[in-house]
């Protein structure tokens, strides 16, 4: 594979977000891949939506060319007010985005568009109208994992079809979408930068208190409540002191319900809400737990973040989580949502540390081989490569 890549001819990438939010893992993966594309000899641009400060900086910080062109999402939740709303921005799409979208695709020449959710969609009309390589990337398991959905589902699918390949991040992802798209759909795992979280680790489990730690989005299906509820079992057993810091935006009404589960189950000293971060590797390099509760992650940027730092990581036997966790070898599992299985998997854990321990060194080994940017750029350049033919 490094073969051909270092002989093809490199092309010009305009890599399509669909935010600038670097507190995101779509958009951190994407900046990433597109650092890398260019580091590996392609010319790749970013096009975004709408203006961030800390996201542009990023961008700029990596050397990234980017574009600013506004434009709306086609997912929404189930209320009905927003999917009116996401129907009413699709006109604004088509009338004002999308010929600007023309014009700087044909004015900058490039090869292939490349579409880095499923999320947006908005430039792919303009790449299937010039004629070139549509590459289309999907990172998310909307409707499992973030109770969302694409409005147009079926015109939606249709458009995502049109793609000369789509780019899958985990087998659970390929899966579903091979059933519901007719263009080709490989699985490239996500790539993950290790000089941000990869340390030697001489510290697990080396104090009384374990410290425990869980990033991502305060929603239903990422789980922070059965894990509340689970220490709170934990802490009644009165055999284990422990501290969790809950890593995500405290806001809404599911952050109320897991606020009020700490307090109902007497966790208040020993939970922190430590609220967004650009810097989830600070955490983790001070926890030695790491939890995935996700019950439908697409891959799970966390998990392999987790990893590279030296965690022991405790995730639901779902989604993309059993691809990345061997279970008792380079991580652990439990049922998704059954609290009593994540109680006794936390037990084990904190009962055999010394196997954690080794359990967690080979987790760090197997992402540091697996899960890397390069490892990721190189293999999508391939794909790259066999498109152009």
């Amino acid at each position: 594979m490094t073969q051909n890549v270092e002989h093809v001819a490199k092309p010009k990438v305009l890599l399509v977000f669909s935010d600038c939010d670097p507190t995101h893992g779509a958009f951190l993966s994407g900046a990433h891949l597109a650092r890398q594309l260019n580091l590996l000899g392609c010319t790749c641009d970013a096009l975004i939506p709408r203006y961030n400060e800390t996201g542009v900086r990023l961008l700029d910080e990596f050397g990234i060319r980017h574009y600013l062109i506004r434009s709306y999402s086609w997912t929404a939740y189930p209320k009905l007010s927003m999917r009116v709303k996401r129907r009413l921005q699709s006109v604004a799409n088509r009338l004002l985005a999308e010929p600007k979208i023309v014009r700087l695709i044909s004015e900058q020449g490039y090869d292939i568009v490349h579409i880095n959710t499923a999320h947006g969609y908005v430039a792919a009309k303009p790449a299937i109208r010039l004629g070139k390589v549509l590459v289309w990337h999907i990172r998310e398991m909307i409707e499992e994992d973030q109770g969302a959905s694409i409005v147009g589902r079926r015109h939606g699918y249709a458009l995502m079809s049109k793609s000369n390949v789509a780019i899958a991040i985990s087998n659970a992802v390929k899966e579903k979408y091979a059933r519901l798209l007719t263009c080709p759909v490989v699985r490239i795992y996500n790539g993950i930068d290790p000089s941000t979280f990869y340390t030697e680790r001489c510290d697990l489990f080396a104090s009384n208190r374990v410290r425990m730690v869980i990033v991502g989005g305060l929603y239903p299906h990422k789980g922070q409540l059965e894990l509340v509820e689970a220490l709170g079992e934990l802490l009644r057993t009165g055999d284990v002191e422990f501290h969790l810091d809950i890593v995500g935006r405290p806001s809404g009404e599911y952050y109320e319900r897991v606020r009020k589960a700490v307090a109902e189950n007497g966790l208040d000293d020993c939970v922190t809400f430590a609220g967004e971060t650009f810097d989830p590797g600070a955490y983790y390099r001070q926890s030695d737990i790491a939890f995935v509760c996700s019950h439908a992650e697409a891959f799970g940027r966390v998990t392999v973040e987790a990893m590279m730092a030296g965690c022991v990581v405790i995730g639901a036997d779902t989604g993309g989580t059993r691809e990345v966790l061997n279970d008792g070898k380079t991580g652990f599992l439990y049922r998704a949502g059954d609290t009593t299985s994540l109680l006794s998997t936390i037990k084990a854990v904190i009962a055999s540390t010394d196997h954690a321990r080794a359990v967690a060194l080979s987790g760090q080994k197997r992402a540091m081989t697996l899960f890397t940017v390069e490892k990721n750029a190189e293999q999508i350049i391939a794909v790259y490569d066999s498109i152009r033919g």
